[in-house]
């Protein structure tokens, strides 16, 4: 006789008992997940509550005129360069004051707001401009008092066959022909546009000294502004930087 052939209810066991033990192995995984994940968090909130600092990336270090200036060995105020640093601390004039005083006597504000190598270059140029103007209007004064005179001036002198000078005893040399230079109105008006040029350079210096110390004084704390940072890397390497607020 034949059978039927069908399937025998121990497998259908060991199945069931199979999947039941792969579904506790996945669940007991994902358990221990959330665990550990929980555990971190914990440990986040208490070293933020026990006052330990998270790694964090290397913050700039504090500028090195970040500290106040000192005053002196007699205890009084601090030296024009060292106070100009702090930007409490206003210019020894005012920008006005400043502009006016250079436009007198140049070089005298930039003096005024510690500036004596700028202060002595306007002073300079002015020495030296005045000097110029006055030698210019010296010659324009002799040309304007001799105007239509001549004076006998040498054109040529002897020469040899070779075409050398010839020269007397006394070793000068010996005039062959004379004319006369006249001061006519053509030298004068040349005599005149020198003196025209050096007042010109004149009043520029006088100008221009005067709006270098204003912006100057207008400009007296920018150093405090402008303010350098170091920072040092975990690898050893050197970060530079500076901070400019306005």
């Amino acid at each position: 006789m034949g059978s039927i052939p069908t399937r025998s209810r121990h497998s259908r066991r060991v199945a069931i008992r199979r999947r039941a033990r792969r579904a506790a192995q996945v669940a007991a995984v994902i358990g221990g997940l959330a665990a550990i994940a929980t555990t971190a968090r914990g440990q986040e909130r208490d070293s933020a509550r026990s006052g330990v600092t998270p790694v964090a990336p290397p913050a700039l270090l504090a500028p090195r005129d970040s500290a106040p200036p000192a005053s002196d060995a007699k205890g009084g105020a601090p030296p024009a360069h060292v106070a100009s640093l702090n930007p409490a601390v206003h210019p020894p004039i005012t920008a006005r004051a400043a502009f006016f005083s250079s436009l007198a006597v140049p070089g005298l504000g930039q003096a005024k707001l510690d500036r004596s190598y700028a202060g002595a270059l306007f002073f300079l140029t002015e020495i030296i401009g005045i000097y110029r103007l006055r030698q210019a209007e010296i010659d324009l004064h002799y040309a304007q008092r001799h105007l239509n005179d001549s004076t006998r001036v040498v054109l040529t002198y002897e020469q040899d066959s070779s075409g050398q000078v010839q020269f007397d005893s006394t070793g000068a040399p010996i005039p062959a022909t004379f004319g006369y230079a006249r001061y006519d109105s053509a030298r004068v008006d040349a005599r005149k546009t020198h003196v025209e040029d050096w007042e010109a350079v004149l009043v520029f210096n006088h100008l221009i000294s005067a709006a270098d110390a204003f912006v100057a004084a207008q400009l007296w704390d920018l150093p405090a502004h402008v303010r350098p940072k170091v920072a040092r890397t975990e690898d050893g390497r050197m970060l530079y930087g500076a901070t400019v607020t306005w």
